[in-house]
C-alpha cells in the first residue's frame, strides 16, 4: 500500500466541541459535536483505538503569561524575562548502543552545564542488574565496553564504577536510572528525565525496508517496540504503547518523531499531517548521516506539516534538536557526540513535569549553537519578536518564514528509485510556496508582524559561525536556532 492511500482498517480519533487539544485531532467543521467520533481513514488495529482517548487541556497559565493550545506558544509581551533551561532529550549509553557507561554520560552533560538530561535507550528502560565484560576493543555494533572506555570512566569517576573480577575478566555493572538520579541530581540545578526510544526496522509488503524511531519523554518505556506493515502503523502502534505509560498525566510527557529523514526519508510529512497526535519532531539530529536521497530540507518538511495542520484545524507540531549522543570521549562538537544540538526550555521550576508542560505548550526553542535572550509572541498585535544573546565577534541573521493562506494544497508524490530496491521511496513533493522568507534582519533583534494572508510565522536565527562537526545530515551548515511558530 502506498503511503498516500488511506485504508478502512484504522480508525481516526477526533475530539470535537473544543477548539484546543493536546494529542487528539480536531475538526474545524465539527464544533457542535459533543462525543468522540470515529471515522475509518487510516490503517490501524482497532483494539488500541480506545487508548487514544485523552483528557483535553484548554490552556496553561504560567505567571502573567496565558498560553493557548490553538497554535503554538502565544504569550503577551511582558517585562518578565524567560528562565531558559538547557537540556538534552535524546541520548544513549551502554544500556543500548552508546559507547559509555551511563554514569559517564550523565557526568559529561552535567559538566557541560546542562540543566536536564533524558536517557533514551533503545527499546528498554535502565533498570535491573546488568553486568558487562570489559573487552579489549569496542567491536562491531552494538558496542562492547572497551578497555579504553572503562579506564576513562575510572578516571572521571574514581571509586564510583562498580566492577568485579571473575577469572581473567573484569565485569562492570551498569548503573540504573534510579541510581543515576541519586548520584547526580541536584534540586534546582540538574535533573534526569525518564524516557526511551522505540526503534524499528521492518519490511513493507512491497519489500521496502524502513526504519522508524520514536522518543518517549518523561515516561518509563519498559517494553519492546511493536512493528507494523507501514511506517504509519508502526508510529501509531507504538504511540498507543506510550499512552499506557503516560495515561495518568499525558500533558506531562510527550512522544517525538526522531530524525524523519533517516535512512531514506522513512517518515513522510503526510504521516504527520494525518496524525496530529504527533506533537514533536527533530528538525536537528547529530547522529544522522546525509541521506542518499535528496528530497527536501528539514525546514521545508516542517513548513509542509505546519501549513496543512493549520488549514485542517489541527494542533501544530513543535521542532526539537538533539545530539542523539552515542560517543562521550573527546566527542564535544562531533557527530553523535556532545553539545551539538539541544533545547532551551522556559521554566522557573526544574522538574520533569514542568519541563514537559513547557515543551507541550511550545515554550522552548531548539538550537545547534545560537542562544536567544527572549522570544516574544504578541498575539494581540500579531507580532513575533526575537532577541539574540550575542557571542563576541559573531554576526547574526534573523529570517522570518511564513506560508500564505493560498499555498498549493494539492498533495503530490514522487517516486525515488534506489539501486537497492529495498530503499525505493514514494515521497511528498513540497511546493515552493510553502515556507518562504518574508523578512530578513541583520543583527540581534528582529520583529515580524503577521500579514492578513499569513497562516503563521516562525523565525530562523543563523550565525556566521560554521558548525564544527562536519557534514552530519541532521544539521545545518552554520550554527542556528529556531523559534516555534506564531499562528494567526
Amino acid at each position: 500500500m502506498s503511503l498516500f492511500q488511506k485504508s478502512s482498517k484504522m480508525p481516526e480519533i477526533s475530539c470535537c466541541d473544543l477548539k484546543m487539544e493536546r494529542f487528539c485531532s480536531y475538526s474545524a467543521s465539527s464544533h457542535n459535536q459533543t462525543a468522540i467520533s470515529i471515522s475509518s481513514t487510516i490503517p490501524f488495529k482497532s483494539k488500541i483505538a480506545g487508548l487514544l482517548k485523552l483528557p483535553l487541556i484548554k490552556m496553561f497559565v504560567t505567571g502573567p503569561i496565558v498560553i493557548l493550545l490553538t497554535g503554538g506558544c502565544m504569550s503577551a509581551e511582558t517585562s518578565q524575562k524567560p528562565i531558559w533551561r538547557k537540556g538534552a532529550i535524546h541520548t544513549h549509553t551502554l544500556w543500548s548502543d552508546g559507547r559509555a557507561l551511563p554514569e559517564v554520560a550523565v557526568k559529561s552533560y552535567k559538566d557541560l552545564k546542562y540543566d536536564f538530561l533524558c536517557l533514551s535507550e533503545h527499546n528498554l528502560f535502565p533498570e535491573g542488574e546488568w553486568w558487562m565484560p570489559v573487552a579489549s576493543e569496542e567491536g562491531k555494533w552494538p558496542p562492547n565496553l572497551s578497555r579504553t572506555a572503562f579506564r576513562h570512566a575510572e578516571k572521571m569517576l574514581p571509586g564510583k564504577i562498580i566492577s568485579r573480577e571473575r577469572g581473567f575478566r573484569t565485569f562492570v555493572r551498569l548503573r540504573t536510572f534510579k541510581e543515576l538520579q541519586e548520584m547526580f541530581e541536584e534540586k534546582g540545578k540538574f535533573v534526569l528525565i525518564p524516557g526511551g526510544e522505540y526503534t524499528l526496522s521492518f519490511l513493507t509488503p512491497a519489500g521496502e525496508l524502513y526504519n522508524a524511531h520514536f522518543n518517549v519523554f518523561n515516561a518509563v518505556m519498559s517494553y519492546q517496540a511493536i512493528s507494523g506493515k507501514t511506517p504509519e502503523e508502526c508510529m501509531m502502534l507504538n504511540y498507543a504503547q506510550y499512552l499506557k505509560a503516560a495515561k495518568k498525566a499525558p500533558e506531562k510527557s510527550f512522544y517525538m518523531v526522531n530524525h524523519p529523514q533517516y535512512r531514506y526519508w522513512d517518515i513522510d510529512p503526510v504521516l504527520l499531517v494525518r496524525n496530529p497526535q504527533m506533537t514533536h519532531f527533530e528538525i536537528c539530529n547529530g547522529a544522522v548521516p546525509p541521506s542518499a536521497v535528496k528530497v527536501c530540507s528539514m525546514e521545508k518538511y516542517w513548513d509542509f506539516v505546519l501549513a496543512h495542520r493549520i488549514v485542517n484545524g489541527h494542533k501544530i507540531i513543535y521542532a526539537t534538536a538533539s545530539d542523539d549522543a552515542h560517543f562521550y570521549i573527546n566527542s564535544i562538537g562531533k557527530p553523535a557526540g556532545l553539545n551539538c544540538g539541544w533545547v532551551m526550555v522556559n521554566t522557573p521550576e526544574l522538574t520533569p513535569d514542568k519541563i514537559s508542560e513547557a515543551m507541550n505548550r511550545g515554550d522552548f526553542y531548539p538550537s545547534c549553537g545560537v542562544e536567544l535572550e527572549n522570544i516574544i509572541y504578541n498575539r494581540a498585535e500579531k507580532k513575533l519578536t526575537v532577541q539574540v544573546k550575542p557571542e563576541k565577534n559573531v554576526n547574526y541573521t534573523i529570517s522570518f518564514i511564513v506560508t500564505k493562506k493560498d499555498f498549493d494544497r494539492k498533495i503530490v508524490s514522487r517516486k525515488y528509485e534506489h539501486k537497492n530496491k529495498q530503499f525505493n521511496r514514494e515521497f511528498t513533493v513540497i511546493p515552493e510556496n510553502i515556507g518562504v522568507t518574508a523578512l530578513t534582519v541583520k543583527g540581534t533583534t528582529g520583529t515580524y508582524t503577521l500579514k492578513e494572508d499569513d497562516l503563521y510565522v516562525r523565525a530562523v536565527i543563523r550565525s556566521d559561525k560554521k558548525i564544527t562537526f562536519g557534514k552530519a545530515g541532521g544539521y545545518p551548515e552554520y550554527q542556528t536556532a529556531w523559534t516555534q511558530p506564531l499562528v494567526k
